[in-house]
């Protein structure tokens, strides 16, 4: 079935708002409701890490958003603050898994947005759709995009992402693991046409050149691949076993005395490993 979205604007993501609810209400809700007479809506939920965190705004957001027949879809984005790329936090990962079997529960929809490589854990909920992006403002939410800036800001230096290490690394740390610790990067790194291309390259590639991106989708394809005709325990035990493979392989990259640079570490994994132990089948 087609149906209109409606979105919140950002302005109110960036903690817990205890008058949330009744400002979407007011300024960007109802009135779209009311013009859409009856048509199916997707609402796009723009929230914060506190928000989910909080079992009770949950369940008063959860209220709101079930009082409008007309709305069965949910398009949640959430903004978690942190100082890694990468989610390390388990709680924030419960509690995200949580609201999101609780939003499933009603019978609503749900796509998660801006997701970054913590989409694999998400994977484990059945009926969730699920939405990976290219360059890093499209993998984690931040308002930081939409808030004009006349600083001159430096582009970021280019990353490939590494399935053996579930992690994006630094394009000239890749190059190191696979020069210090051929072993290591063999295990770690599942090479496509656009991986060996860039890797072929004399000069490293940039962070807005395509070929990682379409190496990195390439590579998450064949993750979700591999984890579609699993039921709910097995996709949790082979994600499981991944995590605990990465960890392995970041022990056998310090070993082999090759220095990452820290947003590259396997600093998420410990975090994720809580999550997914935490998980009952």
């Amino acid at each position: 079935m087609g149906f209109q979205r409606l979105v919140i604007p950002t302005r109110f993501i960036n903690q817990l708002y205890s008058d949330y609810v009744d400002r979407q209400k007011r300024f960007t809700v109802e009135s779209f409701v009311e013009a859409a007479a009856g048509e199916a809506l997707c609402l796009s939920l723009a929230v914060t890490g506190p928000m989910i965190e909080d079992p009770g705004f949950r369940q008063k957001l959860l209220n709101w958003i079930t009082s409008y027949p007309s709305v069965d879809h949910v398009y949640l984005m959430y903004q978690h603050e942190r100082d890694t790329k990468q989610i390390a936090d388990a709680d924030f990962l419960r509690a995200a898994h949580d609201f999101f079997v609780e939003i499933r529960s009603t019978g609503l929809g749900l796509t998660v947005g801006y997701t970054n490589t913590e989409c694999l854990l998400y994977s484990v909920i059945d009926d969730i759709e699920l939405t990976i992006g290219a360059f890093e403002n499209t993998r984690v939410f931040s308002i930081d995009k939409f808030v004009v800036s006349e600083e001159e800001r430096r582009g970021p230096k280019a990353r490939i992402y590494l399935p053996g290490l579930m992690n994006w690394v630094q394009f000239e740390d890749a190059r190191r693991i696979k020069a210090e610790a051929p072993k290591v990067w063999a295990a770690v790194h599942t090479p496509t046409a656009h991986s060996e291309q860039a890797l072929e390259q004399a000069i490293d590639p940039t962070f807005n050149q395509p070929p990682l991106y379409k190496h990195y989708f390439l590579v998450m394809q064949a993750e979700f691949s591999a984890l579609e005709p699993l039921d709910r325990p097995a996709r949790i035990a082979r994600l499981k076993l991944r995590v605990a493979a990465a960890r392995k392989a970041y022990e056998a990259i310090e070993g082999a005395g090759v220095l990452l640079e820290r947003h590259g570490r396997g600093t998420h994994l410990a975090a994720w490993s809580n999550y997914l132990s935490g998980l009952s089948g």
